[in-house]
């Protein structure tokens, strides 16, 4: 069985949180891949999000593992278009990742193509997971579940 990550979002990977952001959705990317609310404000990821998911997604070790997402945001209309605008780094020489598909049609790998699960809503971490691992077909075992709450 392969194995889940689960990772919760915004709070561990953002400097600010969802309800935090003036603008919201909807999101743009500037050149420099810079992300910004409609108000012009930026959002930022804590330092080595990205250089984590593309280990996640180039290294072997990872090859059959599945990420999945969740939140209690009380913005989830603002989660998954933030997602869908940070592009993951791919090395050039990085070989083949889970994600191959995506390369080829020449579109960049975001934080959001690789969630292969999300439970992003207000409510119980307890039911996330509990959701997540039933969508997944996994016994708890087989989850490594991050959490920034206890």
């Amino acid at each position: 069985m392969a194995p889940l990550i689960t990772l919760p979002i915004p709070h561990d990977w953002f400097q600010s949180e969802m309800y935090q952001l003036h603008g919201g959705a909807p999101f743009r990317r500037d050149h420099t891949g810079a992300v910004y609310d409609k108000a012009g404000e930026r959002l930022r990821l804590l330092h080595d999000t990205l250089a984590i998911f593309s280990q996640l997604v180039t290294d072997p070790a990872f090859a059959e593992s599945e990420i999945a997402y969740v939140s209690r945001t009380e913005y989830p209309e603002w989660a998954i278009p933030a997602l869908k605008e940070f592009h993951i780094p791919i090395p050039e020489d990085g070989g083949p990742t889970n994600y191959e598909a995506l390369r080829v049609r020449g579109r960049p790998l975001t934080l959001h193509d690789v969630g292969k699960h999300m439970e992003i809503y207000p409510g119980s971490k307890t039911t996330h997971f509990k959701r997540i691992i039933k969508a997944a077909g996994i016994e708890p075992r087989d989850c490594l579940f991050f959490d920034n709450e206890k």
